[in-house]
């Protein structure tokens, strides 16, 4: 591995392992910057106080795609037997709107306060593509004419989106319950220019520690 990325790697988890944690968006050569996410994946997978889950966006197509991974490492065994067969749970899955997308991203975050130690770790979310992810959970419904209002200049003309990015923003990475780490593969394309290039989206990139890969 090349010796500077080696140095931005180490620079991050300096970050995240003497508490700063900030949010980090890695731009630049996809390589690089998938390269460096997967060593910091690695190194933050050894300590005691996180759980990381990796997330890649080609890969998801519907919220419980990315919350299930989580939800997994979190309760453990009792995911399937205390969670999963609980009606409650079936029907917070099959709610296709905000509400329930809240919910699960709010059960997804650290509980200070559990008796299991893995509920009281802080879950840190690996995800490659963030902008393709957050795109296609909030904007992949809309039809061509839609999509073109998205970069208007006029905010009342905007679709609203469908609430994912707010979601996981307000639960999680506001309250400092979760952190988040993602690559982005365009910064120049409709996906980043919609969601974290968008001031109105809410979770923008200036929520965010914007690091640039050479």
């Amino acid at each position: 591995m090349e010796e500077s990325l080696v140095t931005k790697i180490n620079f991050i988890c300096k970050d995240l392992f003497e508490e700063a944690r900030n949010n980090f968006l890695l731009y630049g050569n996809p390589k690089k910057t998938s390269l460096m996410l997967r060593e910091i994946y690695k190194q933050a997978q050894k300590r005691e106080e996180f759980l990381c889950s990796w997330h890649n966006a080609s890969k998801i197509k519907k919220p419980m795609d990315f919350f299930e991974p989580v939800l997994r490492l979190k309760y453990g065994k009792r995911y399937d037997t205390e969670i999963v067969a609980k009606p409650w749970f079936k029907e917070l899955i099959s709610r296709n709107e905000k509400g329930g997308v809240f919910q699960l991203a709010s059960l997804c975050g650290r509980e200070e306060n559990s008796k299991y130690p893995n509920e009281k770790k802080t879950p840190i979310f690996f995800i490659l593509g963030m902008e393709e992810l957050l795109f296609k959970m909030d904007y992949r419904h809309l039809n061509k004419t839609s999509l073109q209002k998205l970069l208007t200049g006029d905010f009342m003309e905007q679709p609203l989106p469908k609430g994912f990015g707010d979601c996981v923003r307000g639960s999680l990475h506001q309250t400092g319950k979760g952190i988040f780490y993602g690559t982005v593969r365009n910064p120049n394309n409709i996906k980043f220019r919609s969601t974290l290039g968008n001031y109105n989206y809410l979770f923008y990139c200036e929520n965010f520690y914007n690091f640039f890969i050479d």
